[in-house]
């Protein structure tokens, strides 16, 4: 009996032991499928759902106009390549630098810019939501 016992409160443990060990995995597993997500809206063009990633607070300051939005009508991105990233310290702030590759139709180039994305972690939606633009495609 007291091994069953023993057996149970070790199990029960080690159960515990494993969910908060999980837990503090959570954020940097949620990081990757987030940017792995927004990576691939990126690359399929699809930059109208790709601005829902954006924090909305930071979107209310700084909202995309409807010139810019056009503009993107012409874009195509050829090429999308994480180079790093990482959690901050804080375990709710990230970053991420990325390699675009873009065609541009006006001008009918090719251009490679670096997109320096900035993450943080929303605790009431728990999700990460980029606090940033989208790539600027329309730099020179």
């Amino acid at each position: 009996m007291r091994i069953q016992r023993f057996a149970v409160i070790f199990l029960l443990s080690l159960a515990l032991a494993a969910m908060s060990a999980c837990g503090s995995k959570g954020k940097s597993k949620d990081l990757d499928d987030t940017v792995i997500l927004y990576g691939q809206l990126i690359r399929w063009n699809e930059f109208e759902e790709a601005l829902k990633y954006r924090d909305p607070e930071y979107a209310k300051e700084h909202p995309v106009s409807d010139s810019y939005r056009k503009f993107l009508k012409n874009i195509t991105v050829t090429g999308y390549t994480e180079k790093q990233k990482g959690i901050e310290p804080d375990g709710v702030s990230a970053f991420q630098v990325v390699e675009v590759r873009y065609y541009n139709v006006q001008t009918a180039r090719e251009r490679v810019i670096t997109n320096r994305q900035s993450w943080r972690y929303h605790e009431e939606s728990n999700r990460w939501l980029l606090y940033g633009d989208l790539p600027d495609f329309a730099a020179k």
